[in-house]
């Protein structure tokens, strides 16, 4: 039985007395878990089918394109040593080409390694690669908090590229916890130790009054957790049907014990008939007061969750924690992305065919030159 689709409410009939507070609260606190529900599956759906999307049509797409780039370097260096000597380019025009090749060089062999496109950015460099990069490394280090906005740990120990962009994400991944925290009100702890000596009488007080209600919550959840396994215990049942049913049950009271999620336990309540709507409509306030509390967590649970999924697509998009994000935005870019790769893939594939004629060659130096002007 799918329980998930099974819908908890506190009825209310018409000769009985209006919904109490508890009972609103209660009712309002599972319809914003169940909408919860809904959008995390939503979030998880669409962020796999656009991991999905990267990995089949963006990344494939991507290699090419670098693909071509390294195609055009070499096609670039050919050419170039074809006209060396001669007058068919002029110096600045030579230059222009030259810039081009150590330009799309640079980032090649910084993302690919190969050693082939290294000697041809070499020979055109006044620095040598591996010069430029250890120099690049150290400005790095020493400017992180400027260029990311974090500053590295231990950062004289980072002797590679690799080693400053694999601390880089576990900064950002703990600074994306932080947030996504704080977005949903996690992480915010009762003071202990001396601050909680610093405390006032009525801090105190209310301190353990806080105490007293987690207790009394944890107790209601496991009432109902005993009485699900009571009735669920496969060990008893001696059908062999009837046993697998049960224990396919008992892993999810298990689970949602462990989780906490009173809602999920309840709706097994409910599936294996023990609790419905009028018996939730004659649970005492102090009940649903605890019942409420728990629903409470999971609510806030589930909305950092949410966020969880949706953060690496705020910071995409530059949008802020309670800025609205919409998958219909995020997917046409990454389409839109996919294209212009496309577009960029087929124009390189041109600039090599031209360069194996000198006059079109002598164009596009031309243009290497016009571009490089307004940069």
């Amino acid at each position: 039985m799918n329980t998930s689709k099974i819908s908890l409410r506190v009825a209310h009939e018409s000769d009985q007395p209006a919904r109490s507070m508890g009972q609103k609260e209660f009712n309002r606190l599972v319809n914003q878990i169940e909408t919860g529900r809904e959008s995390l599956a939503q979030w998880r759906a669409f962020a796999l089918n656009y991991e999905q999307k990267l990995a089949s049509d963006y990344d494939p797409q991507w290699r090419i394109f670098q693909s071509r780039q390294a195609d055009l370097v070499r096609a670039l260096d050919e050419a170039l040593g074809r006209v060396l000597g001669t007058k068919i380019l002029t110096k600045s025009e030579q230059k222009a080409v030259k810039d081009v090749i150590c330009e799309m060089a640079e980032h090649l062999v910084a993302d690919t390694g190969d050693q082939t496109l290294e000697q041809i950015y070499n020979k055109y460099s006044d620095v040598e690669f591996a010069a430029r990069q250890a120099t690049a490394l150290e400005h790095i280090k020493a400017n992180a908090a400027e260029i990311f906005g974090v500053a590295l740990d231990n950062a004289d120990e980072l002797d590679s590229f690799d080693d400053i962009t694999a601390q880089l994400q576990r900064q950002v991944e703990a600074e994306r916890q932080r947030r996504a925290d704080a977005a949903t009100g996690h992480g915010t702890q009762r003071k202990t130790g001396k601050q909680a000596n610093k405390q006032n009488a009525t801090q105190k007080a209310a301190a353990a009054k806080q105490d007293a209600a987690e207790i009394e919550a944890s107790l209601s959840l496991r009432e109902i957790y005993r009485k699900l396994v009571s009735a669920l215990h496969p060990d008893r049942e001696p059908d062999p049907t009837e046993r697998a049913r049960k224990t396919a049950l008992m892993q999810r009271v298990n689970e949602a014990y462990e989780k906490r999620d009173l809602l999920q336990l309840l709706e097994l309540q409910v599936a294996i008939m023990q609790i419905d709507e009028r018996a939730m409509a004659a649970v005492s306030e102090d009940r649903l007061k605890h019942f409420n509390k728990i629903l409470q967590e999971q609510w806030f649970q589930l909305q950092h969750d949410i966020m969880q999924v949706q953060m690496p697509f705020r910071e995409q998009l530059g949008l802020g924690l309670h800025q609205n994000l919409s998958p219909k935005v995020i997917m046409p870019r990454l389409l839109k992305a996919i294209a212009e790769l496309k577009r960029n893939t087929a124009a390189l594939e041109r600039e090599i065919k031209a360069s194996a004629n000198l006059a079109a060659f002598k164009r596009r130096a031309q243009d290497y030159k016009d571009e490089l002007k307004t940069r």
